[in-house]
């Protein structure tokens, strides 16, 4: 089915129908191809109305994460968030950094708590904060403590999950 969709787009490169298809197959017919996720994906955001970006923003922000091209990724999800006001998409994780399927493991330092439901630390990978909940780790967080997680992705951006201590 995906070779059809691909010499469709060979014929006829802005057909924005083929795009949005291709763009739901790909990782299917090609797993963990990210880089060829993200160029049809930025074709797709390029012809894709103003109403439809969303959902296309933030792919381009998970596969630039796949790719370890957080900055690139930040500037996708930065649009998003100004985007997405009240959307459902904007709370919970939605997808996980992950390598190769199984979760990509980053470290970073808490910097600041204001209360049970808000911190955020500091990851020297993306070079940025993280925002977390501290009521939904395993473990009582305090500044200035390192630490290891994951990156979760909803439409505000990254979200540091699955806190856990480094000794």
């Amino acid at each position: 089915a995906y070779a059809i969709v691909d010499k469709a787009l060979q014929d006829n490169p802005d057909h924005l129908g083929c795009i949005r298809l291709a763009c739901r197959m790909h990782l299917n017919a090609y797993p963990n191809d990210w880089e060829g996720w993200r160029t049809l994906l930025k074709k797709h955001l390029s012809i894709e109305a103003e109403s439809g970006k969303d959902p296309v923003l933030f792919d381009l922000g998970y596969a630039c994460c796949q790719l370890e091209h957080y900055r690139e990724a930040d500037s996708y999800f930065q649009e998003l968030e100004h985007r997405s006001e009240g959307h459902p998409r904007r709370t919970g994780i939605r997808k996980k950094v992950t390598d190769s399927e199984k979760p990509r493991w980053f470290t970073g330092i808490v910097r600041r708590i204001e209360g049970i439901s808000r911190a955020w630390l500091f990851c020297d990978a993306l070079d940025r904060e993280l925002k977390y909940s501290p009521i939904l780790q395993k473990f009582t967080t305090t500044e200035g403590q390192t630490v290891e997680f994951q990156i979760g992705l909803n439409f505000r951006g990254f979200l540091a999950v699955e806190l856990r201590p480094i000794s």
